[in-house]
Formats: C-alpha cells, sequence, structure tokens
C-alpha cells in the first residue's frame, strides 16, 4: 500500500514537472512569434580603403509586445542586391527585450567591394540615384526559437568626390 502511494506520489511530480515545462515553453514560444522588427534607417556608412569594403550599421528595431521577456541571441542577414547575395550582417549579442518593451539593435553590415562588382549593372543603375535599395533575409534567434527576417533597406551613398 505504501509502496503503491509513493509511486502515485512519484508520478504526479512527473506530471507536475512536465506541465510546468510546457508552460515555460509554450509562453517562449508564443513571445517569439509574436515579436515584431521594423528595419530602419542605415547609419555610419563607410568605406574602408584598406580592405575596400563598404560598411554600416543597421538599426533593426524589435518589440516585444508580450507580458514575457526574452533572451536574444543572434540577428544575422544576407544583403541581397536584386536576388543576389553581395554582402552580411551579424550581430551576435545576447540582449533582453523586456515585455512590452522595444529595443533597437544595431547589426554591423559588410560589402565588399568585388561583391560589388558582380552585382554592377543592378548598383550602378541605383548608385547614379545615390541611393542603393538592399533587401535583407535571415533570421533573428530568441531563446533557440528563429524568426525570419525579410525587408528592404535604403542606403543613402555618401559623396565621394574628394576622391576626383
Amino acid at each position: 500500500m505504501e509502496e503503491n502511494k509513493s509511486r502515485r506520489s512519484f508520478i504526479w511530480l512527473v506530471f507536475g514537472v512536465f506541465v510546468t515545462v510546457g508552460i515555460f515553453l509554450y509562453s517562449k514560444i508564443s513571445t517569439a512569434t509574436k515579436l515584431t522588427y521594423k528595419i530602419m534607417a542605415p547609419e555610419s556608412i563607410s568605406f574602408n580603403f584598406s580592405n575596400f569594403k563598404l560598411t554600416w550599421l543597421q538599426p533593426v528595431e524589435i518589440t516585444n509586445p508580450t507580458n514575457t521577456g526574452i533572451w536574444l541571441r543572434l540577428i544575422q542577414f544576407d544583403v541581397l542586391l536584386k536576388g543576389s547575395t553581395i554582402g552580411s550582417g551579424f550581430l551576435n549579442e545576447s540582449v533582453v527585450i523586456q515585455s512590452l518593451n522595444k529595443t533597437i539593435l544595431k547589426v554591423p553590415c559588410t560589402i565588399g567591394v568585388l561583391d560589388i562588382l558582380t552585382a554592377i549593372p543592378d548598383f550602378i543603375d541605383q548608385f547614379s540615384k545615390r541611393t542603393v535599395t538592399f533587401d535583407l533575409k535571415g533570421n533573428i534567434n530568441a531563446e533557440g526559437f528563429t524568426i525570419g527576417v525579410e525587408s528592404s533597406a535604403n542606403l543613402t551613398i555618401p559623396n565621394l568626390s574628394f576622391l576626383k
């Protein structure tokens, strides 16, 4: 009799642990799927002559509309011009997005000159207007759950007249 009672207690304990873990995971999954993002105007645009790279910081505003805070661990995306990958953005930083809050993360982006040269017809067409529209496609990792990122960013080309 005593053995049955302890066996039942053990089963209820295991059941309680599974329910608790399930509720915790459900809240995190729900939070991760409800996160929203907005790609903002690029900042700190520069051309590095020593390694021939165009770099900038791409602000991404992430909004958590839920009552549960969540850890973001990684943002990564490819920079595409007319469907061709020419660069990347990568931020490997753990940040808590508090409940009912917005956070702006600045993702360092890089495009090599050789990559620009491969897409030169599309690039020159847009470069003449001194603005280039890039597509960003990648992922945000929020506590092990992946959120797809797909957006566009307009990059205003700095005045390079000093090179003449």
